[in-house]
């Protein structure tokens, strides 16, 4: 496509494509709210402008991921050029309207708007930064690249991460259909916009504040600027549990009530399909609209709903796992990977203990410059802070504490895990006010909200030049992109045809078929159960081994170390290890090429 190539020659497209696209979300989202009796149900928590692309995305999501599993005919291009289309339609239906910005009366905005104003439009520039997130290069570009190249999701056993996958990856892969990376972190920096609507409607006069803290938790900076989908969904659930929350019940219909109920199993159905985490905060929010429907004696609607939802939308994503990797079909409910393949309650446990070992208080903040992306914010502590003489205070307080508890003990002990209930307090304290103040306090959250606005202006800085030009990109994904040094050079000495092993995991970099050995640390290739694992990476037929090794030491083989034949390419020093983090950029390495034993593999593997 001439789009895509103009995209290749001049990065800068790269961000045109995806505004468009996200005009094409806004359009459809105005579509949507044509209906009135939705638009009368969102308008209870938020203006309807801020919601659009937040309904319009989950809209598509729930919709066409069942289908994509299923069909057998490639529709991203299709979805990515009708969005693109609309994004044009909504560009001409605005300059009819002919916009006139005169009209905002910038004179008379409160400090604390202005500050939130200018943090969103600083998330904004870093969402449109080039790729150089770990997980990201890992796996959410390599399934999102496989589903676009192919139609299909990936599906591979061998590949341990990728199983983590879901419905997020389907927006990755419409910005990818015009060379955008950036447009999966665009998306999930557009939750923030629907988490300002429901702050702007309430109408307490510390909501701005409460805002202002929101969007200034440290681990915004890390999440708004990844294609890593949480951020969004986090909002998503947000307007849900506003909902449920915040609303007046007495203005409502019935008619509204059931489509409320209906609304909101589907956006909580979505979030659980992109990110098996939000299972818990679905679980939680969902025994609270429980509690409301009985109070509301439309109960019975709420079960029929929930079935009725479960079976056309979520039910056929439990069927694929189960059909492609067998075993119980019950374990796709409680667990993010088929757990009757070999290593993957190792990896589960892993994931679980991800991080487990630092210090509890540095979870809401810290010093060190290395993790402080990582923390939540101290702002966390206005769960202390809650009403309580409320009644739907004190129940989301309660939901708050049994998700941290909950969370704690069997979630990942990480800041970004804790963003969701963050949110929630904020919301909470923002409408129903607080129990007492602490001056000393809100000064030290203000403290907090700007040190980090300091390093949102750093990342900008650091990495949002790298979509202007292709040697501002070389730069910034060479200093940043972990792993980019080493498939750069190993581009350079492998064939497209090639199917290469990869000792480290950011093989969406690669131009080669590379298969990521994530699952080293967690199998045990002597127990009898590994066959199945075996017979598939034998499969692959691979014909060489990347991996790389600090200056001066051994390279990383672990299991492989018998099945590497002869080193036919070695580069010493091929650059430093990158992050996008500067403080956790470490020593150089160097990079290898061997060739595989194939004939000998399944046997050496096994050793």
């Amino acid at each position: 496509m001439i789009l895509v190539d103009l995209g290749k020659v001049f990065p800068f497209f790269h961000i045109i494509y995806s505004l468009v696209l996200l005009s094409g979300l806004y359009q459809i989202g105005h579509l949507i709210f044509k209906i009135n009796i939705l638009k009368n149900i969102i308008n209870q928590v938020s203006e309807i402008k801020y919601q659009k692309i937040l309904i319009s995305i989950n809209l598509i999501l729930l919709v066409f991921y069942p289908i994509i599993l299923f069909i057998n005919i490639n529709i991203i291009p299709h979805l990515s050029l009708s969005i693109f289309a609309f994004g044009i339609i909504n560009i001409f239906r605005i300059l009819k309207k002919k916009l006139n910005i005169r009209n905002i009366k910038f004179k008379n905005l409160h400090i604390d708007v202005w500050i939130i104003l200018i943090v969103l439009f600083s998330l904004f520039l870093l969402s449109l930064s080039p790729n150089t997130h770990g997980d990201s290069l890992g796996y959410h570009f390599v399934v999102a690249k496989k589903l676009l190249s192919t139609g299909k999701y990936l599906a591979d056993i061998t590949h341990f991460h990728s199983l983590l996958s879901g419905s997020g990856e389907i927006l990755i892969a419409i910005g990818l259909f015009f060379g955008s990376e950036q447009f999966g972190g665009l998306v999930q920096f557009t939750g923030l916009i629907s988490l300002y609507g429901i702050f702007k409607k309430l109408e307490n006069e510390n909501r701005l504040f409460f805002c202002l803290l929101a969007f200034t938790s440290p681990v915004i900076i890390f999440l708004s600027s990844t294609a890593k989908p949480q951020l969004f969904h986090i909002c998503s659930v947000a307007l849900i549990f506003s909902l449920y929350f915040f609303e007046n019940e007495k203005i409502f219909s019935s008619k509204e009530k059931n489509l409320k109920i209906i609304i909101s199993i589907f956006i909580l159905i979505v979030s659980v399909s992109a990110k098996f985490n939000f299972s818990l905060s679905s679980f939680l929010i969902g025994i609270f609209i429980l509690y409301t429907s009985l109070k509301d004696k439309n109960f019975l609607f709420m079960i029929t709903s929930l079935a009725l939802s479960f079976l056309v939308f979520y039910f056929p994503i439990i069927f694929w796992k189960w059909s492609n990797f067998g075993g119980n079909i019950l374990q796709y409910f409680y667990s993010p990977v088929p757990l009757n393949i070999i290593g993957m309650e190792e990896f589960k446990q892993y994931l679980t203990r991800y991080a487990r070992g630092s210090n509890p208080f540095e979870i809401l903040f810290t010093f060190k410059l290395r993790e402080f992306t990582n923390s939540v914010g101290i702002a966390f502590l206005y769960l202390f802070f809650i009403n309580l003489k409320n009644l739907k205070s004190l129940i989301a307080g309660v939901i708050i504490i049994i998700y941290v508890i909950l969370h704690y003990y069997y979630g990942q002990f990480v800041g970004r895990s804790f963003l969701e209930p963050l949110i929630w307090i904020l919301l909470i304290c923002a409408r129903y006010g607080v129990s007492y103040k602490i001056k000393l306090f809100d000064l030290l959250c203000r403290a907090q909200a700007l040190i980090v606005i300091g390093g949102i202006f750093f990342g900008i800085y650091s990495i949002f030049p790298g979509s202007l030009t292709s040697s501002l990109k070389e730069k910034v994904l060479s200093l940043n992109a972990n792993g980019y040094a080493l498939f750069t050079w190993a581009n350079t000495k492998l064939k497209k045809e090639d199917v290469v092993f990869s000792m480290h995991k950011s093989i969406s970099l690669g131009k080669s078929e590379f298969i990521s050995m994530d699952f080293i640390p967690y199998v045990d290739f002597t127990d009898n159960r590994s066959d199945r694992l075996v017979k598939e990476i034998y499969k692959k037929n691979p014909t060489y081994l990347l991996t790389w090794g600090q200056s001066g030491k051994k390279p990383y083989l672990f299991e492989f170390e018998n099945c590497v034949g002869e080193m036919i390419h070695y580069k010493k020093n091929i650059g430093k290890y990158e992050a996008r983090n500067p403080f956790n950029r470490g020593s150089k390495y160097d990079g290898y090429i061997f060739k595989i034993k194939k004939t000998d593999l399944p046997k050496c593997i096994k050793k």
